[in-house]
Formats: C-alpha cells, structure tokens, sequence
C-alpha cells in the first residue's frame, strides 16, 4: 500500500506537471527534490530514528471526505452536545508522515470548492485545521521552523490536488473543465514549491491561510 500510495502520489507529480506548460515553468527542480524526499520516505521503516518524532507513525493512508461518515442528524437539531464521526476504509493504513493525512483531507476540501463550487469545504477546512490545533505556538523564536509541520501538511496537499488528473480512469473525464484542471494543477504547483520554500508570507494570503495565521 505503501508503493501504490507513492506511485499515485509524489511520484506522478513531475509526469501530470510536465503536460501544463503554464504550471510547470522553472519548477521542475523543485518538484524533483521534492519527488526525491518523498521516494526516500516512503521507504523508511519504524524504529530508524522517529521515534520521538510524533509526526511520524501510522496514518490512515487514504484520508479524504469520502471516507468520514457523519450523523444523519444536523448538530444544531441533536440533543446531543457532540457529533461522532466514522472514519472508514483502512485498507491504505500504513507507517508514515501524518501531513500525508491532513494535507490529503485538505486537498480534498480545496477540490470540492474549485470543481463543484462547494464553498462550505472551505469553512469545513478551517474548522478542521483550527480543531487539529494550527497554527502551532512558536517555542523557539523560528516561525519557520514552528512552522514545519504546517508546510509539510501544505505541500501535500499541493500533491494531493496535482493528483486529480491522474484519479480517474485512464479515458475518463477530467475532474472539471480543461481551463478548471489547469487552474487547479497551477494552484497544487504552487503549494508544493511554496511549502518546500517555506514561504509563510505567501500562504498567509491564500486559502491556507489557516495553517499559518
């Protein structure tokens, strides 16, 4: 499960990129260092020095919207002073970085808005981000590096987003209209080059800005 998720993940990156000149630009050494990073990821094992890192362990694997099960019943008609939510198919569960989780749900949120016009993902997005707890308190006077976990998770969904080209079957449709899948490969691109440069001012105006402000 590992390899596939890799192999429809970082590892198509630079192949579906590479077919929207407008997105690709001078980005293609940056999305190979981050291709890199990810290949050699996806091949570490427990117990190779994570193990104080919490961000590593095991993670669901396939974590998007289609996959959370809620109640039937809206909150505000409940009796009931919480809502549980059902998390399925953990065919995909697997040892590695918890931002492949959180930036593959938020990917999946961004989708929904830019193909469907569903913007109640967006409020969806903030609310979850907020309730995981970002953006995370700086201990060490590096914004930056307070902020490593926020980047990573947005680099991924820059991933997660760029994948939409290839999530289909090979002579099925596109997710939305040619000029709807250039716009949304360009934003994935920008996700992933501006979380490998850490560039917190940059998403501090988009539509992650929750992850940062």
């Amino acid at each position: 499960m590992r390899r596939l998720k890799h192999q429809i993940t970082y590892d198509a990156i630079l192949r579906v990129v590479a077919q929207f000149p407008s997105a690709l630009r001078d980005n293609g050494p940056i999305l190979e260092a981050v291709q890199a990073m990810a290949a050699a990821e996806f091949e570490k094992r427990p117990r190779e020095g994570d193990e104080n890192d919490m961000d590593w362990g095991i993670i669901h694997g396939d974590f998007w919207s289609g996959n959370i099960l809620l109640p039937s019943t809206p909150q505000f008609e409940s009796s009931s002073p919480a809502q549980q939510l059902f998390i399925i198919d953990w065919e995909f569960a697997q040892y590695g970085h918890c931002a492949y989780d959180i930036g593959q749900l938020i990917g999946d949120l961004i989708e929904r808005n830019h193909f469907r016009g569903a913007a109640a993902s967006l409020n969806v997005l903030a609310g979850f981000v907020s309730g995981y707890g970002f953006p995370f308190t700086c201990r060490d006077g590096d914004d930056k590096d307070s902020n490593r976990l926020a980047f990573r998770v947005a680099t991924h969904a820059g991933v997660q987003i760029i994948g939409c080209y290839i999530r289909r079957a090979p002579t099925g449709p596109l997710p939305g209209t040619p000029e709807q899948t250039e716009e949304a490969i360009k934003l994935g691109v920008d996700f992933v080059v501006k979380g490998w440069a850490r560039d917190r001012e940059w998403f501090k105006e988009s539509v992650l800005a929750a992850l940062f402000v």
